[in-house]
């Protein structure tokens, strides 16, 4: 491994559903790179990012930078072996940093240690796996970040359960630990970890700390004159209609599954108790959705199951206000002749969509599925 005395690489991550599309993330490469170019260096940086775009990073590196500069492969021992540039950058899928992995055991043998030089790493996505500082990934991350020159997170949502719970995972993720071992320099560590006590939070002060070191790019955002995001290829600004307000709704998906998150809970686990909190504000109906899904958990008996529930009940329920509100827009857009389309991740909400079109407004030939 002599050959490789500078180590670039990328670490994919799963994508937010729906997150971004192919011009984007072209967009975003063309910035990153270009951010990093515009440093004066003479070393390329590596960057971590989804799964399913590992191919899309490859292909848009060839398309928008010559060999010449640069040359990203996704990450394998047999070609890691055989090139022997110094200038290209791989990609390595995040499932490679479990443990005893080829990417695992080379990364973690003393000759990689003593003999190669990690230049820089991005990591895409990077909120999803770096949180828990007790997994393998995160582990073996941190070893290699703190060998790295330069280190970036990327991330549309940095701090998915809010800067108070989530910023001293994602920090100690990019710079370190916020002691002598970690990049921060005293003062700034002495004061993001006097910052991670509970008492002492304060959002404000937190923007100001890593204003320095954190870059927002939005629609607005240019790079050497030019829009980062292409006008064509960026996100129509939503239309946005808040639920006719009810209380009796509200209160009862708060009684029923609200209570205070840990840090011992996984980011799946919040999730799947937001989701039963909307589900239920949506609908009383789910209550007894529920309960039948933690005896058909994940399985087509299950879904078969929640939609006969919500078939049998839907129609004499009261409405929440969510339901009388989604009922009046659609009466609305079918008024003046328009097409519309119901899009949601969740099978338990499109499932109550169909069947509040059923029997509220349409008849089965009207609705597409």
């Amino acid at each position: 491994m002599t050959d490789h005395s500078n180590f670039f690489f990328f670490v994919l991550q799963q994508p937010s559903v729906g997150r971004h599309s192919e011009h984007q993330k072209a967009s975003e490469f063309r910035y990153l790179v270009g951010a990093l170019t515009s440093l004066q260096t003479d070393f390329l940086t590596p960057l971590f990012s989804p799964v399913t775009l590992e191919d899309n990073w490859v292909n848009e590196c060839s398309k928008f930078f010559s060999h010449k500069h640069i040359r990203a492969r996704p990450w394998s021992k047999e070609l890691f072996l055989q090139d022997r540039r110094s200038d290209t950058i791989w990609i390595v899928r995040d499932s490679l940093f479990a443990e005893h992995t080829d990417f695992w055991k080379t990364v973690s043998s003393p000759q990689f240690v003593k003999e190669s030089q990690i230049v820089a790493s991005f990591a895409d996505e990077a909120h999803t796996a770096w949180r828990s500082s007790q997994s393998s990934r995160s582990k073996l991350y941190r070893k290699l970040v703190a060998r790295s020159e330069f280190n970036v997170l990327v991330s549309g949502t940095p701090f998915p359960l809010g800067p108070a719970t989530d910023a001293e995972g994602v920090l100690i993720h990019c710079g370190g630990p916020f002691d002598e071992n970690g990049r921060w320099g005293d003062k700034l560590a002495r004061s993001l970890k006097r910052l991670m006590i509970s008492d002492h939070w304060n959002v404000l002060a937190f923007r100001v700390l890593i204003a320095p070191f954190y870059l927002r790019r939005t629609r607005e955002s240019v790079w050497n004159g030019q829009w980062v995001v292409d006008r064509q290829v960026a996100r129509p600004v939503p239309w946005e209609i808040l639920p006719k307000s009810d209380q009796w709704s509200e209160e009862a998906a708060r009684k029923m599954y609200h209570r205070t998150g840990t840090r011992r809970e996984t980011m799946a686990k919040v999730i799947e108790r937001a989701d039963k909190q909307r589900f239920l504000a949506w609908t009383s109906v789910y209550a007894e959705v529920d309960e039948a899904l933690v005896k058909l958990p994940g399985t087509s008996q299950g879904q078969k199951k929640m939609e006969e529930i919500i078939k049998r009940r839907i129609r004499y329920e009261k409405p929440s206000g969510r339901l009388q509100r989604l009922v009046a827009l659609i009466k609305e857009i079918k008024t003046t002749g328009e097409n519309f389309i119901i899009v949601s991740d969740r099978l338990f909400l499109l499932s109550m969509a169909y069947y509040v079109l059923l029997f509220f407004l349409l008849t089965a030939d009207c609705i597409g599925m």
